[in-house]
């Protein structure tokens, strides 16, 4: 599960056999969770309205509404059974931020642990400034969004997020002086200067450490 996601190669089924066979692995169901989360973004849903599928060939995809309903339920068994799996909390978040719940998404991002992986953290922060905007509480969200460049200095994302946030209250000096750091950049932005344009494929990150455990523990078994 791990590798399709890293690949992002979205295929239910592995998944669902996956959990018909360990239901109640934290890590399987947050792997879950993330396929329908990924099968819900804008990527795939565009896909699916080009497509031209053969006869008889159908996708056992929903619309994004459908899609994230199903990730809810999976991310938060993840999280009954370790309460401490900050990827499954953050991706909840995520989820009900997507759903417009962004109270509820607010509720899940702030118990992320300053513990947790930087990569988590970085989302964490950047999905509670876009749920803390859409709340009105700009103050939270401006916090949030720096929190995220502090994390991440060449990370566009939330720079531009600042920008937008300073435009919408008419401080023209702030939104252009959020984003001078990206645009006077000297070098490229790499991909790995920004995880968020990762975001989909980030659950599958550790796919080489997850497949050379199993190979040693086929090895011995």
């Amino acid at each position: 599960c791990a590798v399709l996601l890293r690949d992002f190669h979205l295929y239910p089924d592995h998944f669902e056999q996956g959990l018909r066979v360990f239901p109640d692995d934290p890590l399987l169901l947050t792997f879950a969770g993330s396929l329908h989360e990924g099968l819900a973004s804008t990527r795939v849903q565009e896909f699916l309205k080009s497509a031209v599928l053969p006869a008889g060939v159908t996708l056992k995809v929903g619309s994004p509404r459908t899609e994230l309903e199903r990730a809810e339920p999976l991310l938060r068994h993840a999280l009954k059974i370790d309460s401490g799996a900050a990827e499954a909390r953050v991706r909840l978040g995520r989820v009900l931020s997507l759903q417009a719940r962004y109270a509820d998404a607010l509720g899940e991002l702030r118990r992320i642990d300053t513990a947790a992986p930087q990569i988590l953290q970085y989302y964490a922060a950047l999905f509670t400034g876009d749920a803390a905007e859409a709340l009105g509480r700009r103050d939270e969200a401006r916090a949030a969004y720096e929190r995220a460049t502090e994390l991440y200095p060449r990370a566009q994302a939330p720079r531009v997020a600042l920008s937008h946030l300073a435009k919408s209250s008419g401080d023209t000096a702030r939104a252009i002086g959020a984003l001078s750091p990206v645009l006077s950049a000297t070098s490229e932005p790499l991909p790995e200067d920004d995880p968020f344009w990762s975001y989909y494929t980030a659950p599958g990150r550790d796919a080489d450490a997850l497949l050379a455990q199993a190979y040693r523990a086929l090895a011995s078994w």
